[in-house]
């Protein structure tokens, strides 16, 4: 009799109500994208991996874990996804308390004197209607939290929240996102786009000159994992902050239309204040014409 309960509020859901603001007891399909957002330190950070996650560990008293996709979940009358597929929904459910997490360990790098570290994520609360709160606990400490008096709380769309973590760097540290719903209404906060960013002083800068790369190309590097930068024309180039007292410029992503192999010279050292002779060249030596000669370009 139960699930013949459930099921009919479920077909009902229009006129109920109950399937427009709340999340659905679907199976959540394991992902199979690779989603990166404001660096690699956090890993899976847009939940892309689906469920069971192998980045993120998780847990909810009654959907097994956090991690959704629309067709699984629905949406709640919410955005759903920042970007990607999939995301962390926390509530979704009335008449019970919803206890529910997602956490992992991640290594914060160090960062020079003047240079501030954040958290950054990707925020939604389109139902607030319920008592509950969402917060962000760092080695056990609460860094972050948010409930239903906030103002963002009823906004349709996704806030950036940007919290200051410089006084873990250089850790190890357990990093959490737990929420409790009360059920006494609806309740729904939403996280994405999880990710490391840094602010540093406005005259360190690390940079370097990008030759070779074709028109119509481009290639994303980083600086010690973090801090995404994509290029789409030759010349000089310049990361946004200076992340750590080392630094170690990598290539995330290599051109591909057409494909090129871009290398990186002097592509790690000390900070200095400023660094200018991180140079990237893109070989050109494997475009080949269909008729078998090379192409020759100016």
């Amino acid at each position: 009799m139960k699930n013949c309960f459930w099921i009919l509020l479920l077909t009902l859901g229009i006129s109920t109500g109950f399937a427009q603001t709340e999340r659905l007891f679907g199976q959540t399909s394991k992902g199979t994208e690779t989603h990166l957002s404001r660096g690699s330190v956090i890993g899976d950070p847009g939940f892309e991996g689906g469920t069971p996650n192998t980045a993120w560990t998780e847990a909810s008293s009654n959907f097994g874990s956090p991690i959704c996709d629309a067709a699984s979940c629905g949406t709640g009358t919410g955005t759903g996804p920042n970007s990607g597929s999939f995301w962390a929904w926390f509530g979704g459910i009335t008449g019970v308390v919803e206890e529910a997490s997602v956490s992992q360990d991640v290594d914060i790098p160090s960062v020079t004197v003047g240079t501030t570290l954040f958290l950054s994520f990707a925020f939604e609360a389109a139902v607030c209607d319920g008592t509950g709160f969402l917060e962000i606990l760092i080695d056990g400490n609460q860094e972050f939290l948010i409930d239903e008096t906030d103002p963002l709380c009823g906004v349709l769309g996704y806030s950036n929240f940007d919290v200051d973590i410089t006084a873990y760097q250089g850790q190890t540290v357990n990093l959490s996102f737990n929420s409790i719903t009360q059920g006494d209404a609806g309740l729904n906060f939403f996280i994405d786009d999880v990710g490391l960013s840094a602010l540093g002083p406005p005259l360190a800068t690390i940079g370097g000159t990008l030759t070779g790369l074709l028109d119509g190309n481009e290639i994303t590097i980083q600086n010690n994992l973090m801090d995404d930068l994509t290029l789409t024309s030759n010349g000089e180039y310049f990361f946004s902050s200076v992340i750590g007292e080392m630094y170690d410029v990598t290539v995330l992503a290599q051109p591909t239309n057409p494909s090129q192999t871009c290398l990186v010279t002097n592509a790690s050292g000390t900070n200095s204040g400023t660094i200018g002779n991180i140079n990237i060249d893109c070989d050109n030596s494997d475009l080949i014409f269909s008729n078998g000669f090379e192409a020759i370009l100016p």
